[in-house]
């Protein structure tokens, strides 16, 4: 990278406290050399592309002093967390829609068998109906009509006036 991780940190995460500037203001306190190295590292990517999308290739990228880091690091990590919240959030969209959809296949999937059952029954009802309706011999030796349906006789019509 040109430059040594120290000098990308700002000298941030040392772990000695003391002045962090020329300024003489005292440091933000103690932080793991990890906790800096992120903010640094984008800083440095940033200011790289944006330098060659200008045309400056070469520059050098001066580090990021201690408060830059620590704002950048706390941005960062903020951007992390909505960017986590909102994808937990699309992942539970997905599961609750995968349950609804589960649950309505199952749903039309009995409603179907309950339909194919009395279609079957049903089928089955019409076979028994028309060989009733087919005896000839019950019909012509009592001079009525057949019983049709369950337990309903059927009648002649009312005369006519």
């Amino acid at each position: 990278w040109g430059e040594s991780k120290a000098g990308l940190a700002g000298g941030c995460g040392s772990g000695v406290r003391g002045t962090g500037r020329a300024g003489g203001s005292p440091r933000l306190g103690w932080q793991p050399p990890f906790m800096s190295l992120p903010p640094a590292v984008y800083h440095w990517v940033e200011m790289r592309t944006k330098m060659r999308i200008m045309g400056f290739p070469g520059a050098t990228i001066k580090p990021l002093n201690e408060e830059a880091a620590a704002e950048l690091g706390a941005e960062l990590l903020g951007e992390a967390i909505v960017f986590g919240v909102g994808g937990l959030c699309i992942f539970l969209e997905y599961a609750r829609q995968a349950s609804n959809t589960r649950r309505k296949e199952e749903e039309q999937s009995s409603t179907l068998v309950g339909l194919q059952e009395q279609v079957a029954e049903l089928g089955l009802a019409v076979e028994t109906l028309d060989a009733q309706l087919r005896e000839p011999a019950l019909g012509q030796a009592t001079g009525r009509r057949p019983r049709v349906g369950l337990g309903v006789q059927a009648h002649d019509p009312p005369p006519l006036p």
